[in-house]
């Protein structure tokens, strides 16, 4: 076993390096921010509250400018995405894969008004389950 590859990760461990140096060379960058106890009401034909859609999600960013950002703004990601996002109709208690990507869609829109277009690549639901009422 190398322990020249471990060197690197000790002294940042150890406060020796700066937080934003790589540990080895070829690693690459984390790009992605997780956003947890997320909400998405759903209604249902007849525009009654059927449920909520409790979720996690994970936002891809662009690059470490886009992700630095978006960490700066999830308070502001996180509001607009309670707050703004329209609730979503379903048939029933359920959502279609159309309806899941409508909502990614929507989801994606609030994200690139809040901190730019260029900065977040893509929006994935990571867990979650729907919360009848």
């Amino acid at each position: 076993m190398s322990y020249t590859r471990l060197l690197p990760l000790l002294a940042l461990l150890l406060g020796l390096l700066p937080a934003g140096v790589q540990a080895a060379e070829g690693d690459a960058p984390n790009l992605f921010i997780p956003v947890d106890k997320m909400r998405l009401v759903l209604v249902g034909p007849d525009e009654k509250v059927v449920g909520s859609l409790q979720f996690d999600m994970t936002i891809e960013a662009r690059d470490l400018a886009g992700r630095d950002k978006i960490t700066l703004l999830m308070p502001r990601i996180r509001d607009a995405i309670l707050t703004r996002m329209p609730a979503q109709e379903v048939d029933g208690r359920s959502l279609s894969a159309a309806q899941i990507q409508d909502a990614k869609r929507r989801i994606m829109l609030l994200i690139d008004q809040t901190v730019g277009k260029a900065n977040a690549v893509d929006v994935q639901l990571v867990k979650s389950y729907i919360q009848p009422v």
